[in-house]
């Protein structure tokens, strides 16, 4: 019997589903066998994101059988997805693509002491935090997503213009604590809101600062985006941004103080900054291999087991 994978997805588009999709995507690629499963999805809706990853292939049955493999985000545990298909069989793996989502759905204490399940970490934040936690024979592997395509296009197929408005982008459903400081400052700022992909992208190539106090419950889509669309990305240092593995560039705040100071510099001086940061960039373009290497070994393992 050929192992299938199932990846349990909640029908909505933010960072984590589009993560799941792009694990569908290539595994299918890979020759393996991958569906998408939806928890709840409206009335003849369509696959998500299947322009941007056509190889997703969506089912409505999950066969439990111990060949399988079930993915879970950290959002569900067993006992929840168990009210909704009942399962017995099935290996399952939980995919932390977030920590605080764990702890805002009451699934975290659960994951962690559930000794049946293998672990999947989208972030080396999250994977501290949880390898701390759990018994060390329990089997787990990193896997991290990737920056999707059309912006790793638009970096590599156009040259970055250094002539930018003075203009710094920001994540306003994700970021609480800069809005205050818009207005204080008289800082000319662009709100990254109902905007498509290919409007971000362009509306990025006019700033020159991408700035995010948020959280970061995990390795987050938009500072990797902002970097490829040629902005100087500026963080806080909490959650995934307080270590250089998740986020690798040394333009990082503790205060109000000293993010002021940070962006009038690289206001002034963007071309510095902008090459400064060249490192993370190269760094983003290698998540695609990366990604599939993570897969991979992933594999490996489960068909062997």
């Amino acid at each position: 019997m050929i192992m299938v994978y199932y990846i349990v997805c909640p029908y909505f588009k933010t960072g984590g589903p589009e993560a799941m999709h792009q694990l569908c995507h290539e595994l299918n690629n890979m020759s393996k066998e991958a569906y998408i499963y939806y928890v709840n999805p409206p009335q003849n809706s369509s696959p998500l994101y299947i322009k941007e990853y056509p190889s997703v292939q969506v089912t409505t049955i999950i066969e439990d059988d111990s060949k399988h493999v079930l993915i879970l985000p950290e959002i569900y545990t067993i006992e929840l997805f168990n009210s909704i298909v009942p399962i017995q069989h099935i290996r399952v793996a939980i995919w932390w693509l977030s920590l605080y989502n764990a702890m805002t759905f009451n699934s975290l204490a659960t994951n962690i002491q559930d000794p049946k399940v293998i672990h999947l970490f989208q972030s080396h934040f999250v994977k501290e935090f949880v390898l701390k936690k759990i018994d060390s024979t329990i089997k787990w592997f990193d896997l991290q997503d990737y920056t999707r395509k059309l912006f790793i296009d638009a970096y590599q197929q156009q040259t970055i213009s250094l002539e930018r408005k003075d203009m710094i982008a920001y994540n306003p459903t994700k970021d609480f604590l800069f809005p205050k400081y818009i207005q204080e400052w008289n800082l000319k700022t662009l709100p990254l809101v109902d905007l498509t992909p290919t409007i971000m992208v362009y509306k990025l190539h006019e700033c020159m600062i991408y700035v995010d106090l948020g959280g970061h419950p995990g390795k987050d889509r938009i500072p990797r985006e902002a970097a490829m669309a040629g902005c100087v990305v500026i963080t806080n240092q909490l959650g995934a941004a307080s270590n250089d593995v998740d986020i690798p560039i040394e333009e990082k705040v503790d205060g109000p103080d000293a993010l002021k100071e940070l962006m009038e510099k690289i206001l002034k001086n963007y071309p510095y900054y902008y090459e400064k940061q060249k490192p993370y960039r190269d760094w983003i373009l290698g998540e695609h291999e990366r990604f599939l290497k993570d897969i991979q070994t992933m594999d490996d393992y489960l068909s062997q087991s």
